[in-house]
């Protein structure tokens, strides 16, 4: 989120994934202690210990000097930030290596002159500078579209992303190249689903987790064949049914 701005909205579901790869590599190490040793374990994450942990270092770094919000035109460098493009999408610039890469960058904006500016000709000198030299790209980088400057950035061989949009996720060659994402047909319509980041060389279970994966049921389309599976009979469940105690849609 950027500094003086509302707070951004967390995808749904975002902790508990989280939580959940917590809480599976809790019990692989207990049963690896439980072959080990005999003994049990009991395991406990929640998501508010989860959620701690994935701000650990900004926790620490707060003592240092380092607010949080914070804003894009103040981070660790002006050259791994974002910047918008001509037709309004946003790209996330990684030039880690500065003094290798920012020549290229600056050759790129057609800004020669930063690198012989002081506040700019080396690292040291832009991070007391981060900002003026945010704000002197900003209208460079806004002059080309987000095609553009893919385009020229990947034939730099310059570390960057685009800021992506959930359909572009979605389409991703790079995501399909490593069978991340597969989809599947419900009621006409594509959908797409996300693989567990965790493969197996050995046993991939691509195949098993498709055919796991599917729409879960509608709203009572299921009702009568729950109840039948705890022990009523059809009869209770017709009664059920038609006395409207229950909703059935198929």
């Amino acid at each position: 989120m950027e500094k003086g701005t509302s707070p951004a909205i967390p995808a749904s579901g975002f902790g508990d994934n989280y939580a959940g790869i917590a809480l599976s590599s809790g019990v692989c190490a207990a049963l690896y202690r439980q072959a080990k040793t005999g003994l049990g374990e009991r395991v406990t994450v929640s998501l508010l210990d989860t959620a701690i942990y994935g701000l650990n270092w900004l926790l620490g770094a707060s003592k240092f000097g380092s607010e949080m919000p914070s804003t894009r035109k103040k981070t660790n460098s002006a050259v791994c930030t974002t910047y918008m493009t001509k037709d309004g999408r946003w790209i996330q610039m990684a030039l880690i290596q500065y003094n290798n890469w920012f020549p290229k960058f600056a050759a790129l904006l057609g800004a020669p002159q930063l690198l012989t500016d002081e506040r700019f000709s080396t690292y040291a000198a832009m991070l007391k500078n981060i900002t003026a030299l945010v704000d002197e790209i900003e209208p460079l980088f806004s002059q080309k579209t987000m095609a553009e400057w893919d385009k020229l950035l990947t034939e730099a061989d310059l570390p960057f992303e685009i800021v992506q949009t959930m359909d572009e996720i979605a389409i991703d060659p790079q995501n399909w190249a490593n069978d991340s994402i597969f989809k599947k047909e419900y009621d006409g319509k594509e959908i797409y689903y996300i693989r567990t980041p965790i493969k197996f060389t050995e046993s991939p279970m691509l195949k098993e987790e498709e055919a796991c994966h599917g729409r879960c049921p509608k709203l009572g389309e299921d009702s009568a064949e729950v109840l039948k599976g705890i022990g009523y009979d059809d009869a209770i469940v017709k009664e059920y049914i038609e006395k409207g105690v229950i909703v059935v849609n198929k």
